[in-house]
C-alpha cells in the first residue's frame, strides 16, 4: 500500500515494485487533486502492464495511517 507518495520523481521505486514479487499494490489517491489522480492512474496502468495482477486505487482520505 502506498500513502503520501506521488511517484512523480520516483521511477526507482516503481522499478523496485515492478521487479518485486508483490502480487497486489494499492495506490492511495487524494480525491481532490486531479493532476495527481491522473498521474496515479497512469502509474497503475504501468504496474498492471508489468506483471502485477492487482493494482487498486483507493481514496487516501479513508486510510487512518496516523492513528
Amino acid at each position: 500500500m502506498t500513502y503520501g507518495i506521488s511517484f512523480r520523481n520516483d521511477q526507482h521505486i516503481l522499478n523496485a515494485i515492478k521487479e518485486s514479487k508483490i502480487k497486489c499494490c494499492y495506490l492511495g489517491v487524494y480525491p481532490y487533486d486531479e493532476k495527481i489522480t491522473e498521474h496515479l492512474i497512469k502509474v497503475a496502468k504501468y504496474l498492471r502492464e508489468n506483471s502485477h495482477d492487482a493494482v487498486e486505487l483507493y481514496d487516501s482520505t479513508t486510510a487512518k495511517v496516523w492513528h
